[in-house]
Order: C-alpha cells, then sequence, then structure tokens
C-alpha cells in the first residue's frame, strides 16, 4: 500500500518531487505558507494552508523547501512529531535527466566556462559550492549537479554585466541563453544569472552570487562565509586553463561541506552546513538579455 503523504513547498522542486515519485505515494495535498497558493492546484494535487494539515489522514509530511529551520519549528508547533516529518533529498527535486550526465552538454558546459573565465579575466571573481566540490574533488562538474556557481562581489556586479554582455556572442556560440539580474528588496544585488537553453529548454543556470562584506563575514543570499577565503584567491587547471577559486580553497571546502572528500549523492537541505542559512530577503528580476 502506498504511503499517505503531504508535500511541504509548492514550488518547482515539489512539482518536480511529485514527477518523480508520482508511483511512490500517495500524494493527499501540498502545504504552503502563500496564502495566494491556497486552493490552487500543482501537479492536480490542491495547495492548502498548513492549518488545514489535520484534516487529512497522513502517514508523513515530506518538506520540499529550503526553509528547513523555520518548517521545522512551524510544525511542531502544530503538534507534528519529527518521526513524521521527512526532507526530500535535492536530487529527488531535480528534473530526471541531469545536465552534466549528459556528455554533449558537459563538453559545451566545460567551453562555456572557459569563455566566462576568460571574460571576468580582470574582475574578482571565485568558483565555488559544488562547482569547486566537483573540480576540486574529482577534477570536473558533479554529474547530478544542475547548475555553475561564481561568487562576485556586489559591488562588482555592473562591471561583471558589462563583461558578461560583451562576450555574449561567444557564449551563444555554444548555448542560447537569458540573462537576468536578480535584486533584493533593499536594494542591494542579489545575482546575476545566465539561463542555458538548448533546443528552447533550459538546461541549467550560471550563478554569480553577490556577496557583500558584514565584518569577518561575506553575505551571500543563502550563505555567511569567512571573509578571509576571498582577500585573494587560488588557481586550479580545469579543461586546459586557470580558474580563480577562494583562497585556501580547502579550508573553504571544509567549511561548507564538511568532509568534503567523501561523496554524499543524496543529501537534503536538513543537511546543510554552518554556512547555510535561509533567505534574509526576497528578490525582484529584471531580464537584460535573451537570445532571439
Amino acid at each position: 500500500m502506498k504511503c499517505n503523504i503531504l508535500l511541504f513547498g509548492a514550488s518547482l522542486g515539489g512539482q518536480n518531487f511529485i514527477k518523480n515519485h508520482i508511483n511512490d505515494y500517495n500524494f493527499l495535498a501540498i502545504i504552503d505558507n502563500d496564502e495566494q497558493k491556497h486552493g490552487k492546484l500543482l501537479s492536480n494535487i490542491e495547495i492548502i494552508s498548513p492549518r488545514s494539515i489535520h484534516n487529512y489522514n497522513f502517514d508523513k509530511i515530506i518538506v520540499t523547501s529550503m526553509y528547513v529551520d523555520s518548517i521545522s519549528k512551524q510544525l511542531a508547533e502544530l503538534g507534528i512529531p519529527e518521526q513524521r516529518i521527512e526532507f526530500a533529498s535535492k536530487n529527488s527535486m531535480k528534473v530526471d535527466e541531469l545536465p552534466f550526465e549528459n556528455p554533449a552538454i558537459l563538453e559545451k558546459t566545460n567551453q562555456l566556462i572557459t569563455e566566462i573565465s576568460k571574460s571576468l579575466n580582470r574582475i574578482p571573481h571565485f568558483y565555488t559550492f559544488g562547482t569547486l566540490l566537483g573540480i576540486a574533488r574529482d577534477g570536473r562538474l558533479i554529474p547530478w549537479d544542475d547548475d555553475i556557481d561564481i561568487a562576485i562581489f556586489g559591488s562588482d556586479r555592473q562591471k561583471v554585466q558589462e563583461a558578461l554582455i560583451n562576450s555574449i556572442k561567444n557564449f551563444e556560440a555554444i548555448f542560447d541563453l537569458k540573462l537576468y539580474l536578480r535584486t533584493y528588496s533593499n536594494g542591494k544585488p542579489a545575482s546575476i544569472t545566465i539561463d542555458c537553453i538548448e533546443n528552447g529548454r533550459k538546461v541549467f543556470m550560471v550563478n554569480f552570487d553577490c556577496m557583500t562584506l558584514d565584518g569577518e563575514m561575506v553575505k551571500q543570499e543563502l550563505n555567511d562565509t569567512p571573509a578571509k577565503f576571498f582577500e585573494g584567491y587560488d588557481e586550479l587547471s580545469f579543461e586546459g586553463i586557470k580558474i580563480n577559486v577562494p583562497k585556501d580553497y580547502k579550508g573553504y571546502l571544509d567549511y561548507t561541506y564538511g568532509d568534503w572528500h567523501i561523496v554524499k549523492k543524496n543529501t537534503s537541505f536538513a543537511d546543510n552546513t554552518i554556512s547555510f542559512r535561509e533567505p534574509l530577503y526576497s528578490c525582484t528580476i529584471e531580464t537584460i538579455y535573451e537570445s532571439k
């Protein structure tokens, strides 16, 4: 008999989870805190308020949101015991075909990294998070990853934007593109994002995450990291070029992932290390370029 579940998180990740597990569970409803979503359908499943949880005879709640701390607290206040709460793995919330498992997409992505590194040659930037982890540990992009992570200083966002636009034809020789700016509700820059498109379908994104110095830490949208890692840079060889990575990148990986030498494929947002935190602000989005 299938397990009766409530899903917490009416998002793209939740939608992908349903698609990937439609034959594994009996989905009763989807919980979300956004009142504007209540009563609507996602994948033909009704979105409900957390206050309606006790109207359902469920076996467990599976959380598909990054807001693990606040949701855990919220469910505890609603009287839901911990043993009835699970956190979906990040891979279970991704599309069936991951881009870097496709040899042709992987080869083109490596070319794109080369072109991006050339375009930002004179601007501080650092390959970080899963992108750095794969290159440092395995000498390649992680097959089950689905984005490229690059950190920049928020004060340099305009320079990075101009450099990317100036190199756009080189990028478009590899993928169709959509570039957009994300800006926090307090007016500070959050990121520049490039959606890489193949045959009309987004296959992955490159995220230039803006850093803001705050004492001995730098703040990004979802992370706080010691500033010492960005006071200079190391270089790693990748696909015949040198790429910029945080200073003492092994220390950075220790801080971000713990024992990063161990391959951990099915982690959830609940497994994130000390550097992770929930977003502080919402963001607005402005498209600045789109391939014709």
